[in-house]
């Protein structure tokens, strides 16, 4: 008979790796997508980790079990995969921000979708912006660089000595501004061509009185509000690819920390 072997220190090293990746596999979009079944993000989390292990079997080391020790170590992970996911959603939540914008101002805030991320409901405009995103993200082989990151950090910190310094506060509070400006940015050209129809409307009410400007102005908002969209659609490539190349600097220097030379 074949005689398998397994070690104690191996199931600590798998258990680990594990515990890393199921984390970051629940929490970071778009693997956290809500639709997604719970029981596909486990199984996912436990073929990746197979797959890893024999590669960092020699470079991760096996978990401890004591109390303390196991919860100081829990801590520090949840941790990682908070900061991971934060600063994926705040560069989302981008996009998400400049639909809401363009909903506004065209009048679409009532005309609601699901969210594939969060399930909540928002804006049919912020849904089709953050579907772009999301699409260009994978287009760019961003799904690629984030498994890329997250294999390099288990060589740059073992599992459970992450630390939280104040560089890297610094640059999530930096990141999180750009949420507002690269809406605004997204949003502006649009939100402006409805701004200058609704300035124009007003002049045209001036000189007829009898014309009802409220019930003119909103079908003429809308079909305006989805042409504009439709032609920045093209030209939003461009500023999504920018935005997720911060996103990836980013999450660089939170694996790859610099140190300063003394």
């Amino acid at each position: 008979m074949l005689a398998v072997r397994i070690h104690h220190l191996d199931v600590a090293r798998y258990l680990a790796i594990l515990l890393r990746l199921s984390l970051l596999v629940f929490l970071v979009p778009p693997f956290s997508n809500s639709r997604i079944p719970a029981i596909i993000k486990a199984c996912f989390a436990l073929a990746f980790t197979t797959m890893l292990f024999p590669l960092l079997s020699n470079q991760v080391p096996p978990i401890s079990f004591q109390a303390g020790s196991l919860l100081s170590t829990v801590v520090s992970e949840v941790i990682f995969a908070v900061l991971m996911a934060l600063s994926v959603s705040l560069i989302l939540g981008a996009f998400e921000f400049a639909g809401e914008l363009i909903s506004y101002q065209a009048g679409l805030t009532m005309a609601q979708v699901v969210d594939p991320q969060g399930g909540f409901q928002m804006p049919i405009v912020s849904n089709l912006i953050q579907l772009v995103a999301l699409l260009l993200l994978l287009s760019l082989n961003g799904h690629h660089i984030f498994l890329k990151l997250v294999v390099e950090s288990f060589q740059t910190f073992p599992v459970g000595e992450f630390m939280l310094n104040v560089t890297t506060i610094d640059r999530l509070i930096l990141l999180s501004g750009q949420l507002f400006i690269i809406g605004i940015k997204l949003a502006a050209p649009v939100v402006m061509v409805l701004f200058l129809i609704e300035i124009g409307l007003g002049v045209i009410s001036k000189f007829i009185p009898n014309l009802n400007v409220l019930m003119t102005s909103f079908p003429i908002a809308v079909i305006v509000g989805l042409l504009f969209v439709g032609l920045a659609l093209p030209y939003w490539g461009e500023a999504m690819a920018h935005s997720f190349s911060q996103l990836f600097g980013f999450l660089q220097d939170i694996v790859q920390p610099i140190v300063p030379v003394r």
